[in-house]
């Protein structure tokens, strides 16, 4: 997301994609001391068909029903292919001037040229300029491989649809028909949906006892525990990829999958009802000054067992613009591992885990050549902010001083920039509870855009 925030933002890029085919078979196979290598594989008989056998005399060759054979070059199977397959790769982009960028893997550049691109396993995104650099680029691929690229306007990348309107210059992400495959593979073809991933429980104000939510002991099958381990691993990279409205509600489940009760299993298909509401979410990537700004939140003692729960946004460029909130290029929903003491430990605790997942994006965007000044972190809780810049004096707090002081360093050093403002400007609240159906309805047109306009369910169905 970062690299396709640079196309729309530099004045004449553009983005294509290739892919190597027979990616893991043909490289030669070596040991950890680079010297040639071979593997044995038996192949029983019954797997080779009779003209085969007959056309290269196998009889001859059989040995208790199997025929043996020697392996020099990488296949599909073996559990070294992959690793020696990427360091063929990157030896061979290197040899030509395409080389891994110092604080990012998997992202690479050329040493004079405007090009830059990632790298999934055999998958290729290229930013570049001049057509002609591009050409080269396939050319040297070529020498290796055989492969397939694409330059025009609408791609796939790892699933993800990546649509360049080169008129108003933006960029949108989507993944059209995930989630209705989805559905179809978990039996949902007929969902009625639902407006909300999660349903909400009301704090009770006012209550001098407020205890604690009853534990659901009920435990789910083997089958219903594989089920929503599944649920999980899908709807956790659509979340991460285009429908970040679903993110904490797809990590509270996660965080629940290895022991499931009936309450994780009903949790679950209400997250599936919802995905069926909306199916066609999308990211809208727009130009902007490539300067990373975020926002950090926390929910206070609001997960089992005692636990806290931080929030998270990354964007590019300035969100109160009024033109909207870029596409993010990073949310964060994730349980804070220590219990924390009061809510503004856990805020404190919110702004060290996203400053550091700040951190890694402000060094992606200096490989790319975008240099950062201090990067900003929103946060709506004065004495965190406080105790981050040095302007509070915090009194029974050693926990803090243990386990969180990352956070002021970096503000010392200028590489962090907290600054308080209202919890109504927060955009990392969305991402640290459940929202009522109302506001998250309201707050899902900030983060994303709806592909096909939608009319909300009534009141009785939320």
């Amino acid at each position: 997301k970062i690299v396709l925030n640079a196309v729309v933002s530099d004045e004449g890029a553009r983005c294509a994609t290739a892919d190597i085919k027979h990616y893991y078979l043909g490289t030669p196979l070596v040991d950890k001391n680079g010297d040639p290598a071979t593997e044995y594989m038996g192949i029983n008989l019954k797997h080779i068909p009779i003209f085969v056998q007959e056309m290269y005399n196998m009889a001859e060759y059989v040995h208790d029903g199997h025929v043996y054979v020697e392996i020099n070059k990488s296949i599909y199977g073996l559990p070294q292919s992959g690793r020696l397959s990427q360091d063929r790769l990157i030896k061979h982009l290197n040899e030509n001037d395409y080389v891994q960028c110092p604080n990012t893997p998997a992202l690479f550049r050329h040493r004079t040229k405007n090009l830059a691109f990632t790298l999934v396993v055999d998958d290729f995104m290229i930013k570049y300029s001049d057509e002609r650099d591009l050409d080269e680029f396939f050319e040297v691929l070529r020498k290796q491989y055989v492969i397939t690229t694409d330059r025009s306007d609408v791609q796939k990348y790892v699933g993800i649809t990546i649509a360049h309107d080169r008129q108003k210059n933006t960029i949108t992400l989507s993944m059209p028909g995930y989630v209705e495959k989805a559905l179809q593979r978990f039996g949902l073809q007929d969902a009625k949906g639902a407006n909300s991933p999660a349903v909400y429980t009301p704090p009770q104000y006012g209550k001098q006892i407020q205890y604690e939510q009853a534990v659901d002991i009920s435990r789910a099958t083997p089958e219903a525990k594989t089920r929503i381990q599944e649920i999980v691993g899908v709807f956790l990279f659509y979340a991460r990829a285009v429908d970040c409205t679903m993110l904490t509600t797809v990590n509270k489940l996660a965080s629940k999958q290895a022991n499931p009760t009936e309450d994780v299993i009903a949790a679950s298909e209400r997250l599936m009802q919802y995905a069926a509401r909306f199916p066609n979410a999308s990211v809208e990537i727009r130009p902007s000054n490539m300067q990373l700004m975020c926002h950090s939140d926390a929910s206070y003692l609001s997960e089992a067992n005692s636990r806290s729960r931080a929030g998270g946004i990354l964007v590019l460029g300035d969100p109160t613009e009024t033109s909207g909130l870029n596409g993010a290029i990073d949310c964060i929903s994730v349980i804070i591992k220590n219990v924390v003491a009061s809510a503004s430990e856990a805020e404190y605790a919110g702004l060290f885990i996203v400053g550091q997942e700040a951190v890694a994006a402000k060094a992606t965007l200096e490989d790319l050549g975008y240099k950062q000044r201090a990067t900003l972190i929103v946060c709506d809780n004065q004495c965190a902010v406080g105790i981050a810049n040095r302007t509070v004096k915090q009194k029974q707090s050693k926990s803090i001083a243990m386990k969180m002081h990352w956070t002021r360093d970096r503000v010392a050093s200028d590489e962090l920039r907290v600054e308080w403002r209202p919890g109504k400007e927060n955009l990392a609240d969305y991402f640290t509870k459940i929202q009522p159906v109302h506001h998250h309805l309201a707050q899902r047109q900030v983060y994303i855009r709806d592909q096909n306009p939608f009319k909300c369910l009534s009141a009785l169905d939320t």
